[in-house]
């Protein structure tokens, strides 16, 4: 399970520092922050749309659970910053990968 964490943590960090460290600072200068956390959290919905069509068999559920997961990391990065972000999305990742849900 540690590779799996490992990869969980670290192949996330990518995605965090593009949608997080750059989108979401970004549109906070041109739109404020509510509105950049809404929309770096849906463009970070849609980015993952060829995972739900074409990797997993889930779908829409992949898009639903990522743009709360996205809506999630997008808040706790404004708050708590982008290291917390990452780590968040990593768990979440681990957790659905493992089967410990």
């Amino acid at each position: 399970m540690l590779p799996l964490l490992i990869l969980a943590l670290f192949g996330n960090l990518l995605e965090e520092v593009l949608f997080r460290g750059f989108l979401q600072n970004y549109l906070k200068q041109e739109v404020g922050i509510n509105k950049s956390i809404a929309l770096s959290g849906l463009i970070f919905a849609l980015g993952h749309t060829f995972l739900a069509i074409t990797v997993t068999n889930l779908g829409f559920w992949v898009i639903i659970f990522t743009l709360y997961e996205g809506l999630v990391c997008a808040y706790i990065s404004e708050r708590y910053g982008l290291a917390p972000a990452t780590i968040s999305h990593g768990l979440a990742i681990f957790i659905l990968s493992a089967g410990l849900i």
